[in-house]
Parts: C-alpha cells; sequence; structure tokens
C-alpha cells in the first residue's frame, strides 16, 4: 500500500494533463491493493482447508475402538 501511494503522489507531481485520467490511474492501483488482498485471504483459506482435510485424514476417528 505504501509503494503504491508512494507511486500516486509521485505521478500526482509530474502529472500534465487531465485529471480525470491520473484519478483513473489511481483508482486501479488502489483496487489492485484490495484485489491482491482478497487473493491473499482466498489462498490462506484453501490452505486452511486443505490442512485440515490432511489432519483428518491422518488422524484416527473419534470413537474408533481400532483408533
Amino acid at each position: 500500500m505504501i509503494h503504491a501511494c508512494t507511486g500516486v503522489v509521485a505521478r500526482a507531481f509530474e502529472h500534465e494533463g487531465e485529471v480525470d485520467g491520473l484519478l483513473d490511474e489511481v483508482e486501479r492501483d488502489i483496487l489492485r491493493i484490495s484485489e491482491e488482498r482478497v487473493e491473499t485471504t482466498a489462498n490462506s483459506m484453501k490452505e486452511l482447508v486443505r490442512q485440515a482435510s490432511n489432519h483428518r485424514r491422518l488422524s484416527p476417528k473419534a470413537g474408533d475402538p481400532d483408533g
């Protein structure tokens, strides 16, 4: 986020031309941060489910007289 915001500030100082174009670029950068966060969360959940599945598969069943 700091990297994206630093880039926004630099572009704002250097920008010449339509403000709308700059605002569109800034909006894309900020939305990209949100999308990456959602993707990271989804990947984390996927890993947690995989770990739980492996644990359940490897652990003896509750109430199983052999386990």
